[in-house]
């Protein structure tokens, strides 16, 4: 039997994974849990040093910035990020003061970097986090920073000079709840179990415009209007599920729910996933997309960065798992659903599906008759 061999990549990559080694070999420190607590007053300046460039991880940011917001009120934020689309999403923290955007790519924009870095050293901070479990690049950003507290993991993959170091949990494993996690812990109050789930913020005004541009593309008034199921079908690699199995869960959601329209949200690229079987929306405007998702009675997507987005709109949201972890990348909180969708039928998919907007429905009715009765 073959054993698959590990191939060292090459050219820019492999050029940009030695320089990222050698730096992290630099700033290598051992580290263990501190045994004192960041102050609770006096942090005015803090730095957030995520360097994912993904959608999900982007959002999966959000509750941080909340749980600073209440922790340290008035405090500044800063943020340095590789995500293109961060400002977007960060824009409605009233506390963000500037997101500093490093290039996807290191090499062919070093001026780029180092425009990026000196930005983030021209000032100093009082509190810089490093989020991140494993990644080593924000570990070296942290490193650069001047500021009384760094604030990071500790653990086999992570080292690096840092006034406070939190041990990796083996409990908490979500993505947007380790962050919280490790600040709460530098706080003294890691007891604290309930976390909030991404949000971009949308205002009123957006909210609006998302009902608006829903009902005109599906082609209603608003008193006509029926309830509306949002589907994205796309995704790479292990986590994609086949035309075909869409097209049979649709067959019977569709069935079970008789009085619901519904709406394919297209990916990037543009193309329907679903031989234009609905509706479809297309946006490159990721806060008009979440606008309009926000109008949605549920959304259907498997694990994606669209579904995180449907997630942080509001609006119910179910998550088709094909093999991530869930532990670590599903949605959580009153209007989320997962379902392993290699795991269970096609029948028993759409039957928990509907069961899911079944009781989202009843509770929008409940609250347009107690709205109505005030």
């Amino acid at each position: 039997m073959k054993r698959n061999r590990y191939v060292a990549p090459t050219g820019i990559h492999g050029f940009r994974r030695r320089a990222v080694r050698w730096l992290f070999d630099r700033f290598s420190i051992p580290v263990t849990p501190s045994a004192t607590t960041l102050p609770s007053r006096g942090i005015n300046r803090v730095l957030i040093c995520r360097t994912s460039h993904s959608l999900g991880n982007t959002l999966l940011l959000t509750p941080l910035l909340e749980e600073l917001e209440r922790v340290y009120p008035g405090a500044e934020i800063d943020i340095v990020t590789q995500s293109p689309v961060a400002r977007d999403l960060y824009d409605r923290y009233f506390s963000v003061r500037k997101v500093l955007v490093l290039p996807s790519r290191f090499p062919p924009h070093m001026l780029s970097v180092f425009g990026v870095l000196r930005s983030m050293r021209e000032r100093s901070y009082d509190l810089v986090i490093d989020p991140d479990r494993r990644s080593k690049t924000a570990r070296i950003l942290l490193a650069l920073s001047h500021s009384r507290h760094k604030l990071g993991f500790c653990g086999p993959e992570k080292s690096g000079e840092v006034t406070h170091a939190v041990a990796i949990p083996e409990h908490v494993q979500h993505i947007a709840k380790l962050p919280v996690y490790l600040l709460r812990t530098a706080l003294g109050r890691a007891h604290d179990t309930e976390y909030s789930s991404p949000d971009i913020r949308l205002s009123h005004a957006e909210r609006t415009a998302g009902r608006q541009a829903l009902l005109r593309l599906m082609n209603c008034s608003h008193a006509g209007a029926r309830p509306v199921i949002g589907v994205f079908a796309n995704a790479t690699g292990a986590k994609r599920l086949d035309g075909s199995w869409w097209q049979g869960m649709l067959d019977r959601l569709e069935g079970i729910l008789p009085g619901y329209e519904f709406l394919e949200v297209t990916p990037v690229f543009g193309a329907s996933m679903l031989d234009l079987r609905y509706p479809t929306q297309y946006c490159s405007d990721l806060r008009k997309l979440t606008a309009v998702m926000s109008q949605l009675t549920a959304f259907i997507s498997v694990d994606s960065g669209l579904m995180h987005l449907a997630w942080a709109s509001g609006t119910t949201t179910i998550g088709l798992f094909t093999g991530t972890d869930i532990q670590a990348w599903g949605p959580y909180g009153a209007n989320a659903m997962v379902i392993g969708a290699r795991e269970h039928t096609v029948e028993e998919v759409a039957s928990s599906i509907a069961a899911r907007v079944h009781g989202t429905q009843a509770a929008v009715s409940s609250l347009e008759t107690t709205a109505a009765f005030i």
